[in-house]
């Protein structure tokens, strides 16, 4: 009676070990236990990435003459260091046990061919090298992820707002920045400034535009006696002028909307090159900041914050202050 019991007790644990679809063989844990790359394929050959996501956007990428760029918008140079941390991230990621395997699981975990979160497709050549899909959130910084090759869902590490479909979020927004130290010469509302062959003293207060240790120092040589170029106030400005970064590319119109006729801010500064680049801030009809740089075709949109620190410290009472002999007078009146 007894060994019956034991028999039909191993029987039922048998059963419950093959309904679960537990392997078995310890040959077979083990397997599953070693790391395997989510996908297989060779960084340096995609040459195109098209990041998709709910509701039909989407956002294209391609690799051309070793660029990387946006063919939507007229091939607008993209963050190549943010594609390249993407292709690196996938090519690394890698898996151990899914945590679903069942096609009815696509859908619940946003993984199926239709619903996601993200499709990542990546190609060589016009030809498709692999495709994933990320979807719903896992945990803290991990996302459910499957291929196009496989029923398999895996929790990845990742997080699918790293993957914009917004092609604004991927354009190189340091494309107009330039080496402060570059800069030689400015001229500003009609004021010309150049680079002084002495340095300054070091800035009374931080400044985070300028450069460290000795400030560069400047004159003005058409400047009124009466008058005295305030060094510090300087440096401001060129440091906000090299490190410019735009918020979104508007397109090659100059349209009228933008009054770049009448510019809130209008400034030249010329480099060691000798090249001239001009820079216009005007205002549209929505109060939206618009940035032209002369050495690009397209106008840019700029973030309020960056628009009005440049036209404050474009400002005459920021280069040229008061003396105090005209501060003075001022109270006096």
């Amino acid at each position: 009676m007894k060994s019956t019991v034991k028999f039909l007790v191993i029987l039922l644990v048998a059963q419950i070990i093959l309904s679960l679809g537990i392997p078995l063989s310890s040959k077979d844990m083990t397997a599953k236990s070693v790391p395997v790359n989510l996908l297989t394929f060779d960084e340096d050959s995609v040459d195109k990435l098209i990041i998709s996501g709910p509701d039909d956007s989407h956002v294209q990428l391609a690799n051309i003459d070793g660029r990387w760029v946006l063919p939507q918008k007229q091939n607008f140079p993209a963050n190549t260091a943010k594609v390249e941390q993407l292709l690196a991230q996938l090519s690394t990621t890698q898996v151990t046990h899914p945590v679903a395997t069942s096609k009815s699981a696509q859908k619940r975990f946003h993984v199926s061919d239709n619903t996601f979160e993200r499709r990542i497709t990546l190609k060589a050549a016009d030809k498709t090298l692999t495709q994933v899909y990320l979807g719903s959130s896992a945990a803290m910084q991990q996302v459910h992820a499957r291929t196009d090759k496989s029923d398999d869902i895996y929790a990845i590490k990742m997080a699918t707002y790293t993957i914009p479909v917004d092609s604004n979020d991927w354009v190189d927004k340091s494309l107009v920045q330039i080496d402060k130290s570059a800069i030689t010469d400015l001229t500003v509302n009609g004021l010309g400034i150049q680079r002084s062959t002495v340095s300054a003293p070091e800035a009374s207060e931080p400044n985070e535009h300028a450069e460290p240790g000795l400030s560069p120092a400047w004159e003005a040589p058409t400047l009124a006696a009466n008058k005295k170029l305030d060094n510090d106030g300087v440096n401001t400005l060129v440091g906000l002028i090299a490190n410019i970064q735009y918020d979104a590319v508007l397109g090659k119109d100059n349209k009228a909307e933008y009054h770049l006729s009448t510019p809130l801010l209008s400034l030249t500064v010329t480099t060691d090159k000798q090249d001239d680049i001009d820079y216009q801030i005007g205002k549209d009809d929505n109060d939206r900041y618009i940035l032209k740089v002369s050495t690009r075709p397209e106008y840019f949109a700029l973030a309020d914050y960056r628009a009005t620190a440049l036209i404050d410290a474009a400002a005459n009472d920021k280069l040229t202050p008061m003396t105090e002999k005209e501060q003075d007078s001022a109270v006096e009146h």
